[in-house]
């Protein structure tokens, strides 16, 4: 029968070659330093403990190493590219939010939009959000109206990681709503 040290310290190696082969993979190996450390850690604490003959720690003890282990390893691998994922959903989030108060201003104003975007501060929308991966307001310059219509957008390319290679998208129209990629632009 096997210890049951020695198969949670072979776990931890196998767990360890794979956040070696994750990080080198998403070409993002700091992302991953904090669980290749706490591994590293951990089967250092292990091979110490063997050499020398301490009695077996409780099964509680390594359980919970090793659920600390696992949720340290969880976080970098589900997210591969999540940086960029994640700045272009709350890029997509402040065109919906500019839209809802664009609306609401039309609401007031026998359904027209305003001629600037910043018309619609601070009592519709509290400020102009910034593009979190461009880090400023990308969408007040963007901003087009024209009767009962209007076009908003993310005004550059800063979405080029989340596979938006086309410059001003995402961007939010009254007809279409949310537009992602130019109609007709995904394979």
């Amino acid at each position: 029968m096997m210890d049951p040290t020695r198969g949670l310290q072979l776990g931890l190696v196998f767990c360890w070659q794979w956040l070696l082969i994750l990080a080198a993979l998403t070409f993002e190996p700091f992302e991953h330093l904090p669980a290749l450390l706490a591994v590293t850690a951990a089967l250092t604490l292990m091979v110490h403990h063997e050499k020398a003959q301490l009695p077996a720690p409780s099964s509680l003890g390594w359980s919970l190493l090793a659920g600390f282990l696992v949720l340290v390893l969880i976080k970098p691998g589900c997210r591969l590219r999540g940086g960029e994922q994640s700045r272009l959903c709350a890029c997509k989030s402040n065109l919906k939010n500019v839209a809802t108060g664009l609306e609401l201003y039309a609401g007031d104003w026998a359904g027209q939009y305003p001629p600037e975007l910043g018309y619609i501060t601070p009592n519709y929308l509290k400020f102009l959000p910034t593009c979190p991966a461009a880090g400023k307001d990308t969408y007040s310059h963007s901003y087009r109206v024209h009767a009962e219509q209007y076009t908003v957008m993310c005004r550059g390319c800063y979405h080029h990681g989340a596979a938006i290679d086309t410059p001003n998208y995402p961007r939010y129209t009254a007809l279409e709503g949310l537009l992602e990629h130019p109609p007709g632009g995904l394979l």
